[in-house]
């Protein structure tokens, strides 16, 4: 059965200068997908008019409610509304997006290995091997009640949308997310959403394709993670773009 993804992106003003380098990549590398959803908060510009550059017209911004300058800050946000993406698509699979990736070779979302729509990939590893990753885990547990594994090792992040939907309901939606989340040791309130939706899917193991993250046999990843601590001006950023091809020598 032929199966629908869409690409999805929360995103806001401080991240889309990086978003030059996403869509260059989209646009250069990927094939098999209809649309690419952007989410941004009510209060912000949409990337486009921003960047004063238009994707194509499956490329489109809706909005969310905001999230900066209240109690909920802007990365608990992104982390709601990732939750909610079956909110915004009704495809099959979707395929959550991070402003500071690129896509590194060319991939079909159909067909590849990598991506594996019919059974999309989830690499874990232990928590005693998550490093400073470990800090999600008593969230992860608060919501979920049982994270046995760190499920946030790498993109690409595809799930079911029929999952999400189902996970937001076991975790009360936004009555739970929004007036009662989980918060760190300053109180202040935290979601991992990649942990919360991996170790979810592990719930369904006919859902999904598992990895430990050392395996050797994962098929070889398409896409590459910049720190958005790092700007895009930092240096290694930089040559790292320009070594992908993204930015003229």
């Amino acid at each position: 059965m032929k199966l629908t993804t869409d690409l999805f992106l929360v995103t806001y003003p401080k991240d889309y200068l990086w978003l030059e380098y996403l869509f260059k990549s989209i646009l250069r590398y990927v094939k098999g997908f209809r649309r690419l959803v952007i989410v941004t908060e009510n209060q912000d510009r949409p990337p486009f008019e921003q960047l004063e550059w238009y994707g194509p017209p499956n490329w489109f911004t809706q909005t969310c409610r905001n999230y900066r300058n209240t109690d909920y800050p802007g990365y608990t946000g992104q982390a709601v509304e990732k939750l909610r993406a079956w909110h915004y698509t009704d495809a099959d699979r979707i395929f959550i997006l991070d402003s500071d990736l690129v896509f590194t070779r060319p991939v079909d979302l159909e067909t590849d290995p990598r991506a594996n729509v019919q059974k999309p990939i989830i690499v874990n590893r232990p928590w005693e091997e998550a490093g400073e990753a470990v800090c999600w885990h008593p969230s992860t547990v608060e919501l979920l009640g049982n994270a046995p594994f760190e499920t946030m090792c790498c993109h690409p992040f595809i799930f079911p949308g029929w999952l999400l939907h189902r996970l937001w309901e076991v975790l009360g939606g936004e009555a739970k997310l929004l007036k009662d989340p989980p918060r760190d040791a300053r109180g202040v309130p935290t979601i991992s959403d990649f942990n919360v939706m991996g170790n979810y899917g592990l719930k369904f193991p006919e859902a999904f394709t598992t990895y430990y993250h050392k395996d050797e046999t994962i098929p070889q990843n398409f896409i590459h993670q910049f720190w958005s601590h790092h700007t895009v001006d930092h240096p290694e950023v930089q040559a790292q773009l320009k070594s992908m091809g993204f930015i003229e020598p």
